[in-house]
């Protein structure tokens, strides 16, 4: 989203998300030191987002987390930010999914082919509740879901997900 991530403790600094998210944030922060603040740069026209979370139960962690923002203009995808949590500790950002979008229109053949395409390249670590091959599935269809929902505009059920 663009957003920086602003730290106090004897100083203040900001950092972009990005570099914030690619540690975990106990090696990133000193002693002494918090996030105060996050700061969003203003929202483009035509901007869409989602965000959809997997449990196995209502009150479970979620087994998987995914959100996309995109700008678009009638289908055209002008930008496009796919992120998954849960894979593994720290946010990862799909940067292969969101390039077969990144200035084509949305169709329901490149949906899928990004979604394909986020299940091959998210990190899944071992998790107790379920398999790396259900997780990578699990993204899949997700990624899918939420695309079929901002670009395409066709709002899946969610007894359909599955």
């Amino acid at each position: 989203m663009n957003a920086e991530i602003k730290i106090r403790g004897k100083t203040e600094c900001s950092l972009p998300a990005e570099k914030f998210f690619a540690r975990i944030p106990k090696q990133l922060l000193k002693s002494g030191e918090l996030v105060t603040e996050i700061v969003f740069p203003p929202v483009p026209k035509g901007t869409r987002a989602s965000f959809y979370a997997f449990g196995l139960t209502e009150i479970d962690f979620a087994l998987l987390k995914v959100a996309v923002r995109l700008v678009r203009r009638q289908r055209l995808c002008r930008e496009i930010v796919i992120v998954a949590c849960g894979g593994t500790l720290l946010p990862q950002r799909l940067r292969g999914a969101e390039e077969i979008l990144r200035g084509k229109k949305g169709s329901q053949i490149l949906v899928n082919e990004s979604s394909e395409k986020a299940a091959e390249e998210v990190k899944v670590a071992k998790d107790i509740r379920c398999g790396k091959d259900y997780k990578r599935q699990l993204c899949r269809v997700m990624v899918r879901a939420v695309l079929e929902d901002i670009l395409l505009d066709q709002k899946v059920a969610e007894w359909k997900l599955f």
